[in-house]
């Protein structure tokens, strides 16, 4: 079956788990508030599995999280945390979400305004995760859809998020400025943004699926997690600024500390320890920069034309305001600026 076929073959299925959830969390802001308090990691777990298995049209009692080891998609190519890892990252969600809702509801915040927030956070870390082997989309966009309009959903706005329609289509994705201002804060945390790392194993004119063969040419016996992780540029390269500091070293040679991979046992462990690691305290501060825990900067080249580009110039297209650039000054207001342009405007209650 062609993915257009079943994609398209989903979407009654859906739209009815959709409703479902939307009987289960409630209709009302509060409601779907109390219902995320009330979850687990476990059984915030089961409702991922529950619209992951729809989406994907397979067996729901037998479903698991099924995602180890893979790439997600094109943002940064970036590969994920390791399977055991996203589960502790998935409770951790489920708690920092729940810690956000108390401080904001004691401060008297409106109850849809938290949710709304929390509908971009949660669906944006889901599918940064990459719980599952395929899906990880339309599985977050379902998720923001029930959060933010439970009260509102339609089978029109079921098929966006599906195809991906236009802008209506409750976009799940990091933007790239986003992941750009986390690599620079974790950067900045980790004090390693100083470190060079020379890369004197792989031309620069090499042309990106021939990379492989430079360094496996180079390296006939490195051990395959060195050449997939190389082509994890930010993560790998976090790593390796932070194998070098641990050495105190203001540069670092890759054609060196590949050498070191292939011939020392410990010293391949401890650069897997150390990138698994990375992987997974970048989406530790992600949950904290989209849930309002940590205040993570905008740090990008130029904020104006990136703002412009994937907030404003769409907005200009559908006839909706431009936002105040001066209004946009963290990795939260700039995935919450992009996700509601890239959603179904909501009618006020």
């Amino acid at each position: 079956m062609s993915e257009k076929l079943q994609r398209t073959e989903s979407l009654q299925p859906l739209h009815e788990v959709a409703n479902g959830l939307v009987q289960q969390i409630g209709e009302q802001p509060q409601q779907r508030l109390d219902w995320l308090m009330q979850q687990t990691g476990e059984s915030f777990g089961n409702v991922l599995l529950q619209v992951n298995s729809t989406a994907r049209g397979v067996d729901k009692e037998e479903h698991v999280f099924d995602g180890e080891g893979v790439q997600a998609g094109t943002i940064d190519g970036s590969i994920p945390p390791d399977q055991e890892d996203k589960i502790v990252l998935l409770n951790g969600l489920v708690f920092t979400t729940q810690q956000r809702i108390l401080e904001r509801s004691e401060n008297g915040e409106d109850p849809q305004s938290i949710v709304s927030e929390l509908a971009v956070a949660i669906p944006t870390v889901i599918n940064k995760l990459h719980l599952f082997a395929d899906g990880n989309g339309r599985t977050s966009r379902v998720l923001r859809m029930v959060l933010r309009d439970g009260d509102q959903i339609t089978p029109e706005k079921v098929e966006a998020l599906v195809h991906k329609k236009s802008y209506e289509k409750y976009d799940t994705t990091p933007a790239t400025a986003v992941e750009t201002s986390v690599i620079r804060f974790m950067r900045s945390v980790n004090g390693a943004s100083e470190v060079y790392v020379k890369d004197d194993v792989v031309d620069k004119h090499t042309f990106a699926d021939e990379v492989h063969e430079d360094i496996i040419r180079m390296f006939p016996n490195i051990d395959p997690s060195v050449v997939k992780a190389y082509s994890d540029r930010s993560n790998f390269s976090e790593t390796i600024r932070l194998l070098g500091k641990e050495r105190g070293m203001d540069s670092i040679s890759l054609s060196e500390l590949f050498g070191k991979f292939t011939d020392d046992p410990k010293e391949l462990a401890k650069f897997t320890a150390t990138y698994r690691g990375v992987r997974k305290q970048r989406v530790e501060l992600l949950i904290g920069g989209l849930t309002g825990e940590i205040p993570i900067p905008l740090s990008v080249p130029n904020k104006e034309k990136d703002i412009s580009n994937w907030i404003n110039d769409p907005r200009t297209d559908m006839g909706l305001a431009p936002i105040d650039p001066a209004l946009i000054g963290s990795a939260q207001d700039f995935q919450i600026a992009y996700c509601e342009t890239f959603a179904p405007q909501r009618i006020a209650a």
